[in-house]
């Protein structure tokens, strides 16, 4: 069992160290870390992965396929984010909404595409 003896999420948010284009950005990696802590050490694993902190990669799936929101949280663009998204089924196809359609590799029923990012982007892949 983990206790934290602090606030973890109050004190990451308050780690800020400044804004840019009115988002908050340069917080704690140290206090992040700590929040994720226990789901590492609990051996989940996150239905989508990226080669980058601070990218949030929520995941909708269909029975068609799946939309991957990236959502980029760094305050500065990425010019090749690898993703890595693990999925009920074998993908056929990946899209982005901003550069259309992405090579992929493909293991077993897992996908690995990269993209470059700015603020967003939304990369549906198809079964």
């Amino acid at each position: 069992m983990i206790h934290f003896s602090w606030f973890p999420g109050l004190s990451y948010a308050a780690s800020e160290s400044g804004k840019k284009d009115k988002l908050p950005v340069g917080f704690s990696e140290t206090i992040r870390k700590w929040i994720v802590l226990p789901t590492k050490l609990a051996k989940v694993e996150n239905p989508v992965v990226t080669g980058q902190a601070m990218v949030e990669t929520p995941m909708l799936l269909t029975k068609d396929g799946a939309a991957i929101t990236l959502l980029n949280w760094s305050g500065e663009d990425i010019s090749q984010l690898a993703v890595t998204a693990r999925l009920s089924f074998k993908a056929t196809r990946v899209e982005s909404v901003q550069h259309g359609t992405l090579k992929f590799e493909r293991r077993g029923r897992s996908v690995t595409f990269c993209v470059s990012l700015k603020a967003g982007d939304i990369v549906v892949v198809k079964e």
